[in-house]
């Protein structure tokens, strides 16, 4: 078993923690959630004090961090943060008042603003905001997402994530922290530039900024094989990308695998997500549903159920930890380096304990983004030959950097493609019954249910 260390702060408690956070000139308004009364804070949280910073013989030394509080409060076996604990962390994040007197739009950006200003050091007339996400749009987690710009509005400086969850703020902390505890070859691991809360309809939110990832995501790379005059350029240099995350994963499920076998808690989650998303299918299906009907029973998606269940059961593997959202959209190729660089990675937090023990499959990274690549791929309008390619580039990626041998059981991996397609063959039955039929993007959307109903029959 692999136990991941991070070493102690300077104070041993979130109180002593804080005091010891340098100052800003401007104070910020603190108030935990629920509270009343606000608390005056003379400090931001930044770069340079995220990270408490002692030199040793000349060496400066990163002694102590916020991603430290926050493993203390994550749930040993599920990897979660702990709800009832959750404000003894926010304690040492500053909060930044909305201004009721203005719409909400003006408000949440003076936020936005406040925050970039104290965490960046910069002044309002000195960069620019961009707001390009939100409401699912790739690699943001459905989080509002802002580019920052330089005064010019020509140099990305930063990008800014509004979390609708705060909760994410000591995951997002915890998972970056965890991967630079990691060995990782042509991998870059961004950067928590600053952090923040806020408070917008009596709903909190977080606030982290966050350094640039290298490089033009895989799913626009994806993109330009379609769009392309240079499409055999295009297609060997998306190849070469899914090779190098291939190989990032790998590394990442390797260096964490464990000697135990994953929790009954992690394998009952999923055996219950797909006895659920079964249920509703198969509803459907008794309903009449025109993409369903004729194309699948429902005897064979229960023997399908029975099927793969019983096999995951008996098989599933080792314990390790994992990116949880790996697709297309949150990985990022720099073609003149090579590297790699994961984004939105809150949800790896989840994946490993308060000990820093993997708990979850490979499989569930390895097997999502392959069958996820085919949908992505298929909406774009890519032909089947280069998703084909795309795929085992990747395959060859990942098993090219495995050192130790197979990382996750075959029934394993079976496993987490059957929930990936059954999952996503629900969601997009449910999308497509509010398109218009005639749109390209029904057309779109049934070819990929198609491709999913031909995947399910065949591992039946």
């Amino acid at each position: 078993m692999m136990k991941i260390t991070f070493q102690e702060p300077l104070h041993p408690n979130p109180s002593g923690l804080t005091s010891a956070i340098s100052s800003s000139e401007s104070p910020v308004s603190a108030a935990l959630p629920g509270e009343g009364a606000s608390v005056q804070s003379e400090r931001v949280l930044n770069a340079s004090n995220i990270y408490l910073i002692e030199e040793r013989e000349g060496v400066p030394l990163r002694i102590g961090n916020l991603a430290l509080v926050a493993l203390r409060i994550k749930e040993s076996e599920s990897g979660r943060i702990d709800q009832d604990k959750l404000p003894e962390f926010l304690c040492d994040i500053p909060f930044y008042e909305i201004n009721s007197s203005l719409c909400q739009s003006q408000a949440i950006r003076q936020v936005i603003s406040n925050c970039i200003e104290k965490s960046l050091g910069l002044k309002t007339e000195n960069f620019h905001i961009k707001m390009i996400g939100g409401s699912g749009t790739k690699g943001v987690s459905g989080s509002p997402v802002y580019l920052i710009f330089d005064h010019a509005g020509t140099k990305l400086i930063a990008v800014l994530k509004l979390l609708p969850k705060v909760v994410e703020l000591p995951e997002e902390l915890c998972a970056i922290e965890f991967l630079r505890t990691l060995n990782l070859e042509k991998t870059n691991i961004i950067s928590i530039l600053g952090v923040g809360r806020t408070k917008i309809d009596n709903h909190e939110y977080g606030i982290v900024i966050q350094s640039v990832a290298s490089g033009k995501a895989l799913d626009d790379l994806m993109e330009d094989v379609v769009s392309s005059s240079e499409k055999e350029s295009a297609m060997k240099l998306l190849c070469e990308a899914m090779a190098s995350t291939g190989g990032t994963l790998a590394q990442i499920h390797e260096q964490t695998l464990s000697k135990k076998v994953q929790s009954s808690f992690e394998i009952n989650s999923h055996i219950k997500a797909v006895v659920d998303v079964t249920n509703k299918l198969n509803k459907k299906i008794s309903e009449g549903n025109p993409y369903l009907v004729g194309s699948l029973q429902i005897k064979d998606l229960d023997s399908l159920l029975k099927k793969m269940g019983t096999s995951y059961i008996q098989n599933p593997g080792f314990g390790a930890v994992a990116h949880l959202d790996a697709h297309v959209g949150n990985f990022f190729y720099f073609q003149e380096t090579g590297y790699v660089t994961p984004i939105d990675i809150s949800s790896l937090s989840r994946s490993f304990s308060s000990e820093g023990e993997g708990l979850v499959s490979p499989a569930r990274d390895y097997s999502y983004f392959r069958k996820k690549l085919h949908v992505f791929g298929l909406e774009k309008g890519m032909n089947r030959e280069a998703l084909v390619r795309a795929d085992n580039s990747f395959k060859i990626g990942y098993n090219g950097c495995l050192k130790q041998g197979a990382v996750m059981t075959n029934e394993a991996a079976l496993f987490f493609e059957y929930r990936t397609i059954l999952l996503f063959l629900k969601r997009y039955i449910d999308d497509i019954e509010d398109l218009d039929v005639g749109s390209s993007e029904y057309q779109k959307k049934v070819l990929c249910i198609n491709h999913m109903i031909e995947e399910l029959k065949s591992m039946a």
